[in-house]
């Protein structure tokens, strides 16, 4: 009786002696990223993009003369041939106040602060969720608001013609053209950043990965209502 009553009590303390679970779950659903097709729209608008860019750059140029006070005699915020040279734009400013290096070195700095403004600008707008980055707006934001200032900034501060704005803004202010070279690649590299993580969020969507259930071996060992025996129940 003794031993049966021992044996009984045993087989008892395996019932606890099972699978917490069938399957394993994770605490963070994994998820991956999906291209989201609809950008494809902004990037068939690219030429306009580059044109309110090109607007944007004359247009910095023509308003900062008119503020200190010189004339736009030429306005020109389209591609076209410029004294047998090829050009993106151009004003054409007269006036007095234009005989001042510190005037001069305004109106052509303008574009260039321009564009570093409208980036963080539009930066901070999608990041801190101002505008979602998933909306329509959220893509002009990250076309017309970072990326082509971007574009206008990088590809002027890396020109070494004589006509260049910063080759211009060197010989003006008396600044040797690397410091606007070296300076002004630092500024683009943080730049490239920021663009390549909004861009995550503009171009991708995150959707959860199905997993496939792992099963686990579940079993239970239970004694036999008789006392005579043990039963052992397996699931998978």
């Amino acid at each position: 009786m003794k031993r049966r009553l021992v044996f009984s009590l045993f087989l008892c303390s395996l019932f606890v002696i099972f699978t917490e679970s069938a399957y394993a779950e994770s605490s963070k659903p994994k998820t991956k990223l999906q291209f989201r097709k609809e950008m494809l729209w902004h990037l068939a608008a690219l030429p306009i993009y580059a044109f309110l860019q090109i607007n944007v750059h004359e247009g910095s140029h023509a308003l900062t003369g008119l503020i200190v006070g010189a004339k736009v005699k030429g306005y020109y915020p389209y591609p076209h041939i410029d004294e047998k040279n090829f050009v993106w734009g151009n004003v054409i400013l007269e006036g007095e106040n234009l005989k001042s290096k510190e005037v001069c070195a305004i109106i052509l700095f303008a574009p260039y602060l321009a564009d570093i403004n409208i980036f963080a600008a539009a930066d901070l707008l999608i990041s801190l969720g101002a505008v979602s980055p998933h909306s329509v707006l959220g893509g002009i934001l990250y076309f017309a608001g970072m990326i082509a200032p971007f574009m206008d900034f990088a590809i002027n501060v890396n020109g070494w013609s004589s006509g260049n704005d910063f080759s211009s803004l060197s010989n003006i202010v008396g600044i040797h053209r690397a410091f606007f070279y070296v300076a002004g690649n630092v500024m683009a590299g943080v730049a490239i950043w920021r663009l390549l993580s909004v861009g995550k969020k503009v171009f991708f969507k995150e959707k959860v990965k199905e997993k496939t259930p792992k099963r686990k071996i579940s079993f239970l060992i239970t004694p036999t209502y008789q006392m005579s025996g043990i039963s052992i129940i397996t699931r998978f």
